[in-house]
């Protein structure tokens, strides 16, 4: 049996398709950079503090400049507190 490591997602809105509990909070494999990811229509935001910018999941980490955004993975507990979110912020 496999288990899959949970998704944990931001409590706010998307600002781009206005749903709520679809903002994935993902990071790099490489560098461990976090973003947000809209898993309803695929936007993605480098700044998981600022959703007000969005890019093109088409580039590359902007930690590591060497992984493709379309390969960041879900985050862990232990790496989005480090980054400073807390629980209340996400779920």
């Amino acid at each position: 049996m496999q288990v899959d490591a949970p998704v944990w997602r931001l409590k706010s809105l998307c600002p781009v398709c206005g749903q709520g509990s679809c903002l994935a909070i993902v990071s790099c494999p490489g560098c461990g950079r976090l973003a947000v990811a809209c898993e309803e229509e695929g936007t993605l935001f480098t700044e998981p503090r600022d959703l007000s910018s969005a890019v093109n999941a088409s580039g590359v980490c902007p930690g590591c400049a060497k992984v493709p955004l379309s390969s960041f993975t879900p985050a862990r507990d232990d790496a989005i507190l480090a980054f400073g979110l807390t629980p209340a912020e996400y779920e």
